[in-house]
């Protein structure tokens, strides 16, 4: 029997992480200095997982703060204020989890709201009228990379354009119909993208499955993935949590996943 898991803590066995961040905020360690720490936290966890004998490991689940944060990054959804800033990346990232105020401008952080049933709090991401969806895979690439170079069997992990635009915020007057074929697109290159690297799993978290769902939902859920999963050379496994499928699940298994990952602690039926 083989075993694998659909995702890992990131803060560190000693917050490892969290030190790092909070140093790099007060000006403490240079940029280059947080992002080797990062490196070799995110290298530890892998290998603590690989001497488990995990036979896939994730990848893409360590985040410097959020994954959400990181999707909208991710494909593209970065708000102009905080692209107008003129920073590095990483310092419009924590510009938009965290806010900024100095030389370069002032802007505040995006919106936080508690993540499902947890006491986690995921950054609320924000689509306007000006909103144009663009991959940027060089941060999954390198993560990629590592892991093919430090021997890691990788299971890419991302979530998904179902619960992202469920989840987001709509300053404008597009709603979340306009951008669906857009995230559709921008969600095809990245599964094109992952199979240049390895044309093995990927898996999409779409916890937002576990709400009550509206007809209206099953349909737009369906419509994005037989789009989606039309001529991928990646095998998906479609992973739930937080709940159970009930609204969905004769839907979710008409459409063509490789694996389906449902939650059988909080859920309760299928």
């Amino acid at each position: 029997m083989e075993y694998t898991i659909v995702g890992f803590p990131r803060i560190g066995e000693h917050r490892e992480l969290k030190k790092a961040t909070e140093s790099y905020w007060k000006g403490e360690i240079a940029q280059t200095e947080f992002l080797s720490r990062a490196k070799e936290q995110c290298l530890s966890q892998w290998e603590r997982q690989k001497e488990s004998g995990l036979f896939q490991i994730t990848a893409w689940d360590f985040s410097l703060y959020d994954m959400m944060l990181d999707t909208a990054f991710l494909i593209g959804a970065v708000p102009k204020r905080y692209k107008e800033l003129a920073l590095s990346g990483i310092d419009q990232y924590f510009a938009a989890a965290r806010g900024y105020q100095g030389e370069h401008g002032d802007v505040k952080a995006l919106t936080m709201k508690k993540w499902f049933n947890t006491n986690y709090h995921y950054i609320v991401p924000e689509l306007t009228d000006e909103t144009e969806f663009a991959l940027d895979f060089q941060k999954q690439k390198e993560s990629l990379l590592l892991a093919k170079k430090a021997g890691i069997t990788a299971r890419s992990v991302v979530i998904g354009p179902f619960t992202f635009l469920k989840l987001a915020a709509y300053q404008g007057n597009q709603t979340l119909k306009d951008y669906v074929p857009d995230i559709v697109r921008v969600y095809q290159s990245l599964l094109a993208e992952t199979a240049l690297i390895h044309d093995d799993w990927i898996q999409i978290d779409e916890p937002y499955l576990v709400r009550d769902l509206s007809d209206e939902d099953v349909e737009l859920f369906a419509r994005i993935y037989t789009k989606l999963l039309k001529d991928r050379k990646n095998r998906v496994l479609l992973q739930t949590y937080f709940g159970d499928v009930r609204d969905c699940y004769q839907d979710l298994m008409e459409l063509p996943f490789d694996g389906i990952g449902l939650d059988f602690v909080e859920g309760k039926r299928i």
